[in-house]
């Protein structure tokens, strides 16, 4: 570089003293301040020196040999030519200012304090130094720092750096609502200012007031969408406050913003295990293994492998944490779990008594080993196991109540069942399976009424098979086949039912009860009944017995809930028989009351308890007995039957013991409900069989109940 270049460098950057230096300082300057530039301290300083040997009055070198000094290491050298470049101008604000910067870089944070005091005291407008003054405050005196802030700010009152500093140092000063406006005014004025916004997010969270802060952070986020470190944050305070699906919302961001990142991973395969989603759990944390093989993440991830019943995936992974970890018990107890659950018991008892041997006072080993000798069919051998549990924490309810139970469902110690259970159920009083194991003590004991009250709450609590299993089994023992019906009709749907369940239910689905496919068609028949409020119909009626037969035509009204009325008409188409049921039969003429025959095919006929459903209600009875043939369901109850057509929901037959038989045929839809054309009856003890037909049938018109009241 030239000589004339480097003195028109000079010219541009030097400061007017430098001028008075000959050519040879400003050269050996400039070459300082471009080898200072370019990262060369060596040269530099050497240049800076040799510019002082030149010029002792080039006192403005001083502050950059000082700083060069400072960065070297050499403290001694940087803290004379610091003193110097003091000493040559001591009542200059712009030295004082230099050398608070220059303390702060050494360290020494009282002196720099003093520096800046200093410069203020000269200058007292100096805005650089009330800021650093502020600043510096802020940890050692916030009450200060607002002042000097304050101060700062009389020349721009709206500048929302400034209200963002104050609103931090009221915060240090305990001045939460103080802190609070601050912010909020810096937010006012500018709204994209993610610091201020997280410093009030940050207030409100320590205050535990958590709508507030999450209303912070998640603007926060709006303004800085791709802040993984703040979305982050976020997604996990929405976790600490368990917002589950708020939390997985936001890490799912802040996975697409960086999806290796491991703690995104984590959290993600951890709220996935929340909501039982163990294929999700299992990726993310197949995941984490492959970037380490860390004994956390493969206990978790055989745990997801266990519950997706891929057993051997699970073993592979705890076989490994044992090999990791070889003398921890929980590794060993682990992997003594992933063979129970592949009922290798061999295998599972090994690793449960390392883990003893290792740990043992180990509880939860020494429950589940009994667990593993119950499930193994040696009860003898998992007693004392559960007994030592019990032991080592007589408050541990899950031992108290398995022993508990083990003892009720194998009907024995009935006495010290009951102890134990009573116990596990003062620890955990809302706890349905324990309220399903004392259920089932009473049953053992015979007391079904109890039984049902406990096991009616458990089943309440919970949808669990064997609680509802054990529930109608109380039912069906205390004489409530309906209540049986019902429980084990819920159980059967749910995973994990026992084998003996459907034979149960086999046993009482020939029974009328709720939800069963008989009770079903009854109720089917008997709401097409019920909805037939009128019939009008021109009938012909043919009757025949042991003396005589009889035909002829006549007009049939019906009216609900019971009453009917039969017009039989005689020569040139007068009536010569009027029948009433309105509250008891009515004849006319009257004399026609006697003749056993009209009034005992009329009055065993019911014609308006068929027709309001009557006679089927009292068929809809847990103590009928049914059976189906094809589209038939039969329903016999006390020496009566009952015949439905499943398809159309009609009666078809009816039999009151050796009394009377009613047969329904032809049945045709008319406005929608299903009326029979023919009726055919058999009294049997007057050896009278008679045929009605009902001809142009018209449904639910309007009748007069004058009809029916026949005048004596």
């Amino acid at each position: 570089m030239t000589k004339k270049i480097l003195i028109l460098i000079a010219a541009l950057i030097l400061p007017p003293a430098v001028f008075c230096a000959p050519n040879e300082a400003y050269q050996s300057y400039v070459l300082g301040l471009l080898a200072n530039r370019s990262g060369n301290s060596m040269l530099a300083r050497q240049a800076y020196e040799h510019v002082l040997n030149l010029d002792s009055g080039a006192v403005s070198v001083l502050k950059d040999l000082a700083l060069l000094y400072l960065q070297s290491g050499d403290r001694q050298k940087a803290f004379d030519a610091a003193r110097k470049f003091l000493n040559a101008d001591p009542e200059n604000p712009q030295t004082h200012l230099f050398l608070g910067s220059f303390y702060l870089m050494a360290g020494d944070s009282r002196k720099a304090k003093e520096s800046w005091e200093k410069t203020l005291s000269l200058d007292p407008d100096n805005e650089t130094a009330t800021v650093y003054l502020a600043a510096y405050n802020l940890s050692e005196d916030p009450q200060e720092s607002v002042k000097l802030w304050r101060k700062f700010m009389k020349n721009e009152p709206e500048i929302p750096e400034g209200f963002y500093q104050i609103g931090i140092a009221q915060e240090k000063s305990g001045n939460y609502e103080e802190a609070i406006v601050s912010l909020e005014k810096a937010l006012s004025i500018k709204p994209d200012m993610t610091e201020a916004r997280l410093a009030l997010a940050q207030i409100y969270e320590n205050r535990r007031e958590f709508d507030s802060a999450v209303r912070n952070y998640e603007k926060a986020v709006e303004y800085d969408r791709e802040n993984f470190t703040l979305l982050s944050y976020l997604a996990g305070l929405y976790y600490r406050l368990k917002d589950y699906s708020a939390a997985e919302a936001a890490y799912r961001r802040a996975y697409g913003l960086n999806p290796k990142d491991q703690g995104v991973n984590f959290w993600l395969g951890l709220l996935a295990e929340q909501r039982k989603d163990w294929v999700s759990a299992a990726a993310y944390f197949e995941y984490l293994r492959k970037q380490e093989e860390n004994s956390g993440v493969l206990a978790r991830l055989g745990y997801y492998y266990s519950m997706m019943k891929e057993h051997t995936k699970a073993l592979k992974c705890l076989i490994r944490v044992a090999e990791l970890e070889p003398d921890s018990a929980s590794s060993h107890y682990l992997l003594a779990l992933a063979y129970m659950d592949t009922k290798k018991y061999a295998k599972s008892e090994k690793h449960f008594l390392r883990a003893i041997e290792i740990s043992p006072k180990f509880e939860e080993v020494y429950f589940n080993m009994g667990v593993m000798y119950d499930q193994s069919g040696n009860f003898p051998k998992a007693e004392p196991v559960l007994k030592k549990t019990i032991e080592l924490n007589p408050k541990n309810a899950a031992a108290l109540n398995y022993l508990g139970y083990s003892y009720a469902d194998r009907n024995i110690n009935l006495d010290d069942a009951e102890k134990y259970i009573l116990l596990a159920i003062g620890i955990e009083p809302e706890n349905p399976a324990f309220i399903d194991s004392l259920g089932w003590l009473y049953f053992r004991k015979g007391e079904f009424d109890k039984a049902v009250e406990k096991l009616s709450f458990a089943a309440a609590k919970i949808n669990d098979p064997v609680i509802l299993e054990h529930l109608g089994d109380a039912y069906l023992k205390s004489g409530d086949q309906a209540g049986a019906w019902d429980a084990y009709s819920k159980a059967v749907s749910l995973p994990g039912r026992s084998g003996s369940l459907k034979n149960k239910l086999r046993g009482l689905e020939k029974l009328v009860l709720p939800s069963t496919i008989q009770r079903k068609v009854l109720k089917r028949a008997e709401g097409n009944l019920l909805q037939i409020s009128s019939i009008k119909a021109s009938v012909l009626i043919s009757a025949k017995s042991r003396e005589y037969n009889y035909r002829s035509f006549g007009h049939f009204s019906y009216l609900r809930p019971g009453m009917w009325r039969v017009d039989i008409l005689g020569n040139f188409m007068a009536p010569s028989l009027v029948i009433i049921e309105n509250g008891g039969l009515k004849f006319y003429p009257r004399a026609m009351a006697v003749d056993p025959y009209v009034y005992g095919s009329l009055a065993a006929n019911q014609v308006g308890n068929f027709l309001n459903a009557s006679v089927l209600k009292q068929f809809d009875s847990p103590d009928v007995k049914t059976e189906r043939r094809g589209s038939i369901f039969y329903y016999k109850l006390a020496g009566k039957e009952l015949e439905i057509d499943s398809h159309t929901g009609t009666v078809s037959r009816f039999v009151s013991g050796n009394e009377l038989s009613v047969q329904f045929s032809g049945h045709a839809l008319v406005e929608g409900l299903y009326i029979p054309s023919k009726v055919n009856i058999r009294i049997f003890k007057l050896g009278l069989e008679a045929l009605i037909e009902l001809k142009d049938a018209s449904v639910n018109t309007r009748i007069d109940k004058s009809v029916f009241a026949l005048e004596d």
